[in-house]
């Protein structure tokens, strides 16, 4: 994938070199622990707008923003490469069903 086509050079300079290898490797592992708590929800069958359900979204809402550097335009441009390379969230155990398993429970956030 083109991650030009999607971010400029500067958010991938403070996506890729700012944030270094060592802080990248402890998101990742930060991004699959939370990511599993939720997926073991959905699979549960546990209503999205469950408290528990919503306190693993505000943790997924709060890794997103530590990843865009709080950043509305790096979120827009990620959500867009994500939408438009579907297969690259699977790649990383995030499914279409998963992910909007995450967004209605992001949904009712207050």
């Amino acid at each position: 994938m083109n991650k030009d086509k999607y971010f400029t050079k500067e958010q991938q300079e403070k996506m890729f070199k700012q944030l270094g290898l060592e802080k990248r490797k402890e998101y990742v592992i930060e991004w699959a622990e939370i990511t599993a708590k939720i997926r073991v929800e959905y699979e549960k069958g546990t209503p999205p707008e469950n408290v528990d359900v919503t306190h693993l979204a505000k943790q997924w809402n709060e890794f997103l923003d530590k990843l865009s550097f709080g950043d509305p335009e790096i979120s827009k441009a990620a959500e867009r490469y994500y939408r438009e390379n579907p297969q690259i969230g699977e790649k990383f155990g995030i499914g279409q069903q998963l992910s909007d398993y995450i967004k209605k429970a992001i949904s009712h956030l207050k």
